[in-house]
Order: C-alpha cells, then structure tokens, then sequence
C-alpha cells in the first residue's frame, strides 16, 4: 500500500481486513497509521504491518539464530548494505536492518535456505517488501524464484557473498581491514583459492544487476565494514 507520507523509520501501517469502508487517519509512535474503517468500533480484526528497523531486526534474528559466526555475518552484511544505501541515497536504517536479517532461517534450515524466511517474519510484523526482498538474496542459489529487481535486492545479492571475502582479507592482515584498498581486495577476488566458498560467479552476476563497477560496490563493502571493524573483530 502506498500513502503520501514520507516513511519513517518505524512507519506503522494497520490494516483492517474486514471493514474496508472510509478512510481515516490516527498516529501510532511517529508514523501515520492507515485505518480503514468509519468506525473503528467495527473492526474485528487488525494486522500491523511495520517497515523493518535495525532495531527490530536485532530482535528478531537471536529468536531464531545462536551461531556466533552467523551473528558475525549478519553483521557484516549489515554494514556492507548500509554503505551501499549510501550509495543510492536510500533509507540507511532500513537497509541495515535487511542486511542484518537476511539469514534469518538459515541456522534452523540451512539446506532449504530462504524457503522459510515467510514463516519466520510474518509473526513478527515484517512486511511483504522486505520480506520478498530478503528471500531474493538466494535467486539462482536456493532454487528460489525472487528476482531480484530492486536496487536494495541486488546490494543484497550482491554483498552477502562479497564481505565474505573482505572479510578473509582482513582476518589476513596485521592491520585488519584498517588501511584496507580495493586493488589488494581485487586480487584476493581473482584468486579463486582464496576464500573459495565465496561463490565469485554471484558476486559478478551482482555486478551486473547493478550496472555498478566491481570496485565501486567493493569499495562500499570496505567502507561499511571498517565503520563496523571493532564490533567485527577486524581491528
């Protein structure tokens, strides 16, 4: 659903799915809320639909997820994809919160990864949006047919593989990723020995969606990751 406000970093959106008659307005916390509805008094039941905060994301994933290297990841991935919102101009937050999340049911399903990303958020509030947009991180990879299309799904698709390999690099280095360039990180890419599970192929596909030069998105995950360096452990 789309409104004439701008969104809020906690936008709340109800909906009502029985009384769809009128339109009115009220605030929740300090988004607009959407009630359809002449008289809430015949409302019968009511979804909250919220766009996903980092905040929130931080709540949800220790739900579902124990494995600290999968902390570690979502961590990073978060970083990447704040840099990369940068980038675009985009909501930082926002793009974090997606970074952070997308793994969400991978420790509990790590063979049919992205297959219950649904299950997992719709509880929680997340909206359809981010939902689809976490689950097109496996286009291509876990038999899933969410393209990514946006310039938030193919950061993700992107980034997810690629901080896998700024991270070796750094873990390498006595300085850690401080100092850290894309020329040294460009090398550790061709060399496909190194940091081999980082599937190359699907990092320049993500090039590609993104019409971006490697080193412009490489740079992005390097930036966003040394902001994050101490809590990474990559000082």
């Amino acid at each position: 659903m789309q409104s004439s406000f701008p969104p809020p970093l906690n936008r709340l959106i109800l909906l009502n799915r029985y009384a769809l008659q009128g339109l009115s307005l009220t605030v929740i916390d300090n988004g607009p809320s959407i009630t359809y509805a002449k008289d809430t008094n015949t409302m019968k039941e009511e979804f909250i639909m919220s766009q996903l905060t980092l905040a929130k994301a931080k709540e949800i994933l220790p739900k579902y997820t124990t494995e600290d290297h999968l902390f570690t990841h979502a961590l990073a991935v978060s970083a990447a994809m704040g840099a990369m919102a940068d980038y675009f101009h985009a909501d930082k937050d926002h793009w974090e919160a997606i970074g952070y999340l997308h793994d969400v049911d991978y420790e509990k399903y790590p063979h049919e990864h992205c297959h219950h990303v649904r299950e997992f958020l719709e509880p929680e509030g997340v909206d359809e949006e981010d939902i689809n947009t976490i689950i097109s991180h496996g286009w291509g990879i876990c038999d899933n047919d969410v393209e990514p299309t946006t310039d938030i799904e193919k950061s993700l698709f992107t980034v997810d593989e690629l901080t896998g390999v700024v991270m070796a690099y750094a873990l390498m280095r006595p300085e850690g990723i401080t100092g850290m360039e894309v020329k040294g990180l460009k090398k550790k890419f061709k060399d496909k020995r190194f940091a081999a599970g980082c599937n190359r192929d699907v990092i320049k596909k993500g090039f590609e969606m993104l019409g971006l030069d490697a080193g412009v998105v490489m740079q992005a995950c390097i930036d966003g990751m040394t902001a994050h360096k101490n809590e990474l452990g990559l000082k």
